[in-house]
C-alpha cells in the first residue's frame, strides 16, 4: 500500500482536530507547520516526537499509517 499524502490549508477538515490539539498544547506554532507520520515515527516541523506524544494524538490520525501534512498559515485571513 502506498502512503497517504495529505496537503491542505487550515480550513480543511480531516486533520483539523489534530492541528487544533497541537496548537492548544503549544506544539504547533503559528505559521508554517509540517506534520509527518511514517513507520511509527511522528514528527512536527522536522522534530521527532516521543512515543507518549504519538499516543496522545494517535486518535487524530484517523487510522492512517502514513501522513504528510503541510500547512502554511503565514497569511492569516481576518
Amino acid at each position: 500500500s502506498s502512503p497517504t499524502e495529505v496537503t491542505f490549508n487550515a480550513s480543511a477538515d480531516g486533520f483539523k482536530g489534530l492541528i487544533d490539539a497541537l496548537k492548544k498544547d503549544g506544539l504547533a506554532p503559528a505559521g508554517k507547520l509540517t506534520i509527518e507520520y511514517k513507520d511509527g515515527q511522528f514528527s512536527i516541523n522536522g522534530k521527532e516526537q516521543s512515543v507518549e506524544v504519538l499516543k496522545k494524538y494517535e486518535t487524530y490520525l484517523n487510522g492512517k499509517k502514513s501522513i504528510n501534512i503541510t500547512l502554511d498559515e503565514s497569511v492569516e485571513k481576518k
